[in-house]
């Protein structure tokens, strides 16, 4: 895709703004076709300044991928306290004491995978996985969205048709 400095906050003083048809052809040039199944990772900074920013992003790949298609990314949680253990003990107590649980339907993504996971997260009829460290979020859209399983016990492994999805977080 096309890149251009500046972030996505100002606009960039050496190249025009993206839009989001840019982005629809530069992701149909890829090779991305209506019914794909997309796992996405990016850096905002790193597509250039875009109009509209993780809204306009998101947007263009659902529109690449149409109503068959499905977009996923990992979302993780921001507040997971895997690394416990290794936090300073006042900060620790605290968080054992009054973290609250895990919501796959309003749990924050971790903020370190970046703005679209997040954005996709709260996008209307998105799901999640239920595991903390590691929840996946995908669009859930048309008749084929819903017939791919999340492998919510295991993440890591690759996501396989099958006839639905077992315990989904829908937002709608």
């Amino acid at each position: 895709m096309r890149t251009a400095s500046g972030g996505d906050q100002n606009p960039p003083n050496d190249g025009r703004p993206i839009t989001r048809s840019d982005l629809v052809r530069d992701l149909c040039e890829l090779g991305i076709a209506s019914g794909a199944i997309v796992m996405v990772h990016t850096r905002m900074r790193e597509l250039g300044w875009v109009i509209g920013g993780p809204d306009a992003v998101v947007g263009a790949l659902l529109e690449t991928v149409g109503s068959d298609g499905t977009i996923m990314a990992f979302a993780g949680w921001y507040q997971d306290p895997y690394h416990l253990p290794e936090w300073p003990a006042d900060i620790a107590d605290a968080a054992l004491s009054e973290l609250p649980a895990f919501d796959p339907l309003i749990s924050e993504a971790n903020r370190d995978h970046g703005r679209v996971p997040e954005r996709l997260r709260t996008w209307p009829g998105a799901v999640r996985g239920p595991h903390p460290g590691s929840s996946i979020v995908r669009s859930d859209r048309g008749p084929r969205g819903s017939s791919h399983r999340i492998p919510w016990t295991n993440p890591v492994v690759r996501a396989r048709p099958s006839r639905g999805c077992s315990k989904p977080a829908v937002r709608s």
